[in-house]
């Protein structure tokens, strides 16, 4: 056999072995990092709450659904963690509306508490036809919203007709903050209303 052959044959050799161990390596260390990476929020919320579905997309409304056919409930991104969920009726969340709130005149959706040790988080939501800066401006907050309609007015179409709103109780109410997310598609506004346990003082 040709000596200079049998070099190349067997740098060859080498060379594919070579390239399969460094893919091998690759793997490995792509897994290993892969599964001891911190879990993001949405797969938390997954791994406390087996049997729901948590759908969570980029510049989206977190959706999760446990299958029972009534569709699924939105919540916002901030809203996500390690927390149980429960889906509930809407009338039990209206009860812990702070005074002087109110929906907008549109159908209720789907509703669900998080759980979160002795804590809890209610969310609903709700589809309206309405425009989310004037809708938002006729809820009655009477106290600390931030950032004001007025001022989410200027910067909406910039932000693609979606944006969010923290509403706070007056100091020593006792009261629970109301946060208001809204997602603008096509002729509706997609809502969430979240009432947050009120901030220790």
């Amino acid at each position: 056999m040709d000596p200079f052959a049998a070099v190349s044959a067997f740098a060859d050799n080498l060379a594919r072995k070579l390239v399969i161990l460094c893919l091998g390596v690759a793997a490995v260390v792509g897994g290993y990092l892969y599964l001891t990476r911190d879990p993001s929020p949405a797969e938390r919320l997954q791994r406390a709450n087996p049997g729901w579905t948590v759908v969570a997309v980029d510049g989206r409304p977190v959706h999760v659904d446990d299958a029972s056919g009534r569709g699924n409930v939105m919540l916002h991104p901030d809203d996500v963690g390690p927390y149980r969920m429960e889906r509930v009726d809407c009338e039990a969340v209206r009860k812990v509306f702070p005074q002087r709130f109110t929906l907008p005149d549109s159908p209720v959706g789907n509703c669900l508490r998080l759980q979160n040790g002795e804590s809890a988080t209610w969310v609903l939501n709700m589809r309206t036809p309405q425009p989310a800066v004037p809708l938002i401006s006729r809820l009655k907050f009477q106290h600390g919203v931030s950032p004001s309609p007025e001022d989410a007015a200027k910067d909406l179409p910039a932000r693609g007709d979606r944006g969010s709103y923290a509403v706070y109780p007056r100091e020593g109410s006792g009261e629970r903050i109301v946060g208001v997310a809204f997602y603008r598609y096509a002729n509706n506004t997609e809502l969430i209303f979240t009432f947050r346990p009120p901030e220790p003082s």
